[in-house]
């Protein structure tokens, strides 16, 4: 991708499948793996990771779902331009002349984690189900010298508005939510909708580093079918808010059970860098035109060969009400727009290449504006 650059390492999904199990008895999905991208001074590796996440749907007589993960990542690369939907991609004159640092990272930093989470299901009605999740995590920031991330650790950090969790920290966060899960299918869904609305709380240790907040996020989901099996319309929208003292990658994330990088990235506004906007308060709306074409078989696999069409939008805000010195005055809309084919494996794994053009590409690709993405999943 054009976030991470070419990833190499090793992927697999081990389902077990029992008659009276839906949509399978249990799911693992293992991932190991680094990137390698063209850096500022040769070839980085900004991305490692090594992750398992299990899907256990049937336990008490199927009243309860658990998804338990570990995921250890390391990040040379990660993006920073600032607070607000009006941020700059472009240093100004004085920040060039005072800063003593590597003028290829004044907008990057490194970092390393490792978290351990726990999230549970059950369901109320036939759709209706209640989430919960617990989640222990370590992380280490390191600031290039010179960089902005650096020049902003500590400003006005008395008033709420300043840059936390650049110091080592330590923190624990508990989330619950509602979940409407009307889908005709979770891989691969035509009809139907998934309505989410979730709280979250964390606590950063040491106290010293003043990290405690409280978030909500509004997920809705829309699945449309205009011919069954062959052509149906994906719909998104997605806000989130938070409130309190948040470690500074936290604005550029959403989400209490799944997080995900937003507004820009490949689960948000595709074209848009990953960490490009930064803000407590983020929305995100996007349409996707999904067609499959050709069904084959490989031995016993079964396989669908498909195209989409897709288009995402979104904003953030410093905080609310907005500054209009951090998020302008205007609409101030951020876009993507573009499209890519889907290969449909068995009934668990979407194999699938977007490429989304967006005014904002060229902030980290200069060369090449655009948002190319290699990944699995049907995506919203």
């Amino acid at each position: 991708t054009t976030d991470d650059g070419v990833v190499f390492g090793g992927f697999f999904v081990l389902a077990s499948y029992r008659e009276g199990y839906e949509p399978y008895k249990w799911r693992a999905e293992n991932v190991a793996f680094a990137s390698v991208k063209s850096g500022p001074h040769g070839a980085d590796f900004p991305t490692q990771v090594l992750q398992t996440t299990w899907d256990l749907p049937g336990l008490l007589g199927g009243r309860l779902r658990l998804y338990p993960s570990v995921r250890v990542v390391r990040l040379t690369g990660q993006n920073f331009f600032g607070v607000g939907n009006d941020s700059a991609a472009t240093r100004s004159g004085a920040e060039e002349a005072g800063s003593s640092g590597d003028p290829a990272r004044y907008f990057q930093y490194s970092n390393w984690s490792a978290e351990a989470r726990l999230t549970g299901r059950t369901p109320l009605l036939e759709d209706l189900h209640l989430r919960a999740a617990a989640e222990i995590r370590y992380g280490d920031v390191s600031p290039y010298a010179g960089s902005l991330l650096a020049a902003s650790q500590g400003v006005e950090a008395d008033d709420g508005k300043g840059i936390y969790g650049v110091d080592p920290l330590s923190s624990g966060l508990l989330a619950v939510g509602l979940l409407w899960d009307s889908r005709d299918h979770e891989t691969v869904p035509e009809r139907g909708g998934l309505y989410e609305f979730s709280l979250r709380a964390a606590k950063g240790l040491p106290a010293s580093t003043d990290v405690a907040y409280v978030a909500w996020t509004l997920d809705v989901r829309k699945y449309f079918p205009f011919i069954p099996g062959r052509l149906s319309l994906a719909t998104r929208l997605l806000a989130d808010q938070i409130l309190g003292s948040a470690p500074f990658y936290e604005l550029t994330r959403a989400g209490a059970f799944s997080p995900l990088a937003a507004p820009g990235g490949l689960r948000a506004i595709r074209g848009v860098p990953d960490g490009r906007y930064a803000g407590k308060v983020k929305v995100v709306a996007g349409a996707e035109l999904r067609s499959w074409l050709w069904r084959f078989h490989f031995g016993e696999h079964r396989f669908r060969l498909g195209a989409t069409a897709f288009g995402d939008a979104g904003r953030v805000w410093s905080d609310l009400p907005g500054d209009p010195a951090l998020d302008g005055r205007g609409l101030g809309l951020k876009f993507g727009v573009g499209g890519g084919p889907r290969l449909q494996w068995g009934e668990s794994v979407v194999i699938r290449v977007d490429v989304a053009w967006s005014p904002d590409a060229n902030a980290t690709n200069p060369s090449l504006p655009l948002g190319i993405y290699f990944a699995l999943g049907a995506g919203y």
